[in-house]
């Protein structure tokens, strides 16, 4: 009979934390969420609000086309322009351009992908910056890269 004390007080409590649970969470979980999946549904609209500031290869090419056909046949094709470029806001808006689309040609840029790391596939183009400069002849510098490799067609010979 002791033990039956034991067992419906612990039945209590657990019913009491599992009520409590239940309404911490339904005073705390917005009403949008799970409406959509596993989100607050009213996230969606906020972030339907911002202005979009990126834009894609494919809005580069209206105006760019030669260089995009030059990208597309190297080995960056896969690469968006905005990567070494800034976000397309900064240079076009409402299809009018606003200002000099600014270049990065740093060497920390290229050595973004390009720095040897182990756990990276053997087949993907990796250098010791300071190796490679060594055989090339060259010293780090700040824009050492382009100096040799075109960005949008990156074999040597440039």
């Amino acid at each position: 009979m002791e033990h039956g004390k034991h067992l419906a007080r612990m039945i209590l409590l657990v019913f009491l934390v599992l009520v409590v649970f239940h309404i911490v969470r339904t005073l705390f979980t917005p009403s949008s969420f799970g409406r959509y999946g596993h989100y607050r549904a009213d996230n969606v609209a906020e972030q339907m609000a911002k202005p979009v500031a990126y834009g894609g290869s494919a809005s580069c090419e209206a105006c760019h086309s030669q260089r995009n056909a030059q990208l597309k046949g190297g080995s960056h094709a896969t690469v968006e322009c905005e990567i070494c470029h800034a976000p397309l806001s900064s240079h076009v808006v409402d299809s009018g351009k606003i200002g000099e689309m600014p270049i990065n040609r740093s060497t920390m840029l290229c050595l973004r992908c390009h720095e040897r790391w182990d756990g990276r596939p053997g087949k993907f183009p990796q250098i010791e910056l300071e190796e490679h400069l060594g055989k090339m002849g060259a010293a780090v510098g700040p824009e050492v890269c382009v100096g040799c490799h075109d960005s949008h067609d990156p074999k040597m010979g440039r």
